[in-house]
């Protein structure tokens, strides 16, 4: 994997389809919006270089369990969130790690 960026993550957030306001707090950005209508371009800090490398692994998960990235805006029968509004709450991990499982059991449907 290439290493995290703002350019990877905006990559990521197109892909998605995930409004720039939700996907600005998915990543904790906390700079001042340009004025231009350009999106920021931002220097990673640790914190958001570790949620970036997560949202690239989220993004392979979802190819490997053949699922669409409208996936992570959809809510499931009886879940009060989406995916991404879990990611937005900080757990990532957790949608992460649910994304795997299902890869895995996709995985071994194939053979």
């Amino acid at each position: 994997m290439p290493q995290p960026s703002s350019t990877i993550f905006w990559s990521l957030i197109d892909r998605w389809g995930v409004p720039e306001d939700q996907a600005l707090e998915l990543v904790a950005y906390d700079g001042k919006l340009p004025t231009t209508g350009n999106r920021p371009r931002f220097k990673l800090s640790s914190e958001q270089t570790r949620i970036v490398a997560t949202l690239a692994e989220i993004d392979t998960a979802l190819a490997h369990a053949g699922m669409d990235p409208t996936w992570l805006r959809k809510r499931s029968r009886g879940a009060p969130r989406s995916p991404l509004d879990l990611m937005r709450a900080g757990a990532m991990d957790e949608v992460l790690r649910s994304l795997t499982q299902m890869a895995f059991k996709a995985s071994l449907k194939a053979k």
